[in-house]
C-alpha cells in the first residue's frame, strides 16, 4: 500500500487547490500569520514573495496542469523578484537579527538584511514592538503565532496571484515554502 506521499503529487494542484484564498488591492498593507512549534523553532529567516508572472502563476494554479522542474525553477525565481519587504511597511521595525553578526553567517546573506522577517519564539520577545507574538497550536502542541505586515505593490492586480512564504532555517538544513493563490484587484 503506497503512503498518502506516495500517492500524492505535490507539484500538481489538487486537494481544492486552485482557489483564490483571499482578494486585496494594489497597495494594500496585508496582515499575514503563521504559526511556529515551540518545538521546532529552527531560527533563521523568512520572507514573503509575490510572483507577479500571470502566465507562470497559471501553471500552478490549473488543476489540468503539472509543473515540471523548469516551471518550479521559474517560479523561485519569480518569488525572489517579488520579495515583499519588512521595510517597505512604513513604521514597521525591521532590525536585523543578531545571529546575523557573525563571522560565520557572511555567506548566508543576512547581516544587513531588513527585508526579510526574522522574529521567532526563540528570540523572547525581541519584536515584540511589533506586536508580532500570540499563542497558537500546531501538530506538536503549543507554538507561537508570528504576525507579520507586508504591503502589496502600487499598480499590480490579478485574478490569480500567488504569495509565498520563504523560511530559511539556520539551526538545521532545512527550507520550508508554502504558497496561497490570491486576488489583487486595482486600488
Amino acid at each position: 500500500m503506497k503512503s498518502y506521499g506516495e500517492k500524492t503529487n505535490w507539484n500538481h494542484p489538487a486537494h481544492s487547490w486552485g482557489g483564490v484564498q483571499a482578494t486585496y488591492k494594489a497597495g494594500d498593507v496585508v496582515n499575514l500569520e503563521w504559526c511556529v512549534s515551540d518545538l521546532a523553532d529552527h531560527g533563521g529567516l523568512y520572507s514573503y514573495r509575490l510572483c507577479t508572472d500571470d502566465t507562470l502563476v497559471a501553471k500552478f494554479t490549473d488543476p489540468s496542469v503539472t509543473p515540471d522542474a523548469a516551471d518550479m525553477e521559474a517560479l523561485e525565481g519569480c518569488f525572489q523578484a517579488g520579495i515583499l519587504g519588512c521595510s517597505d511597511v512604513p513604521g514597521q521595525e525591521c532590525p536585523v537579527h543578531p545571529d546575523c553578526q557573525s563571522a560565520d553567517t557572511e555567506s548566508w546573506g543576512c547581516r544587513n538584511s531588513t527585508q526579510w522577517f526574522n522574529c521567532g519564539p526563540k528570540d523572547n520577545g525581541r519584536c515584540a514592538s511589533r506586536g508580532s507574538h500570540g499563542d497558537c497550536e500546531t501538530h506538536l502542541g503549543p507554538g507561537t503565532l508570528l504576525k507579520d505586515r507586508v504591503k502589496l505593490p502600487d499598480g499590480y492586480s490579478s485574478n490569480h496571484t500567488l504569495i509565498g512564504f520563504r523560511w530559511d532555517c539556520q539551526d538545521t538544513p532545512q527550507l520550508w515554502l508554502h504558497c496561497a493563490d490570491v486576488a489583487i484587484g486595482s486600488a
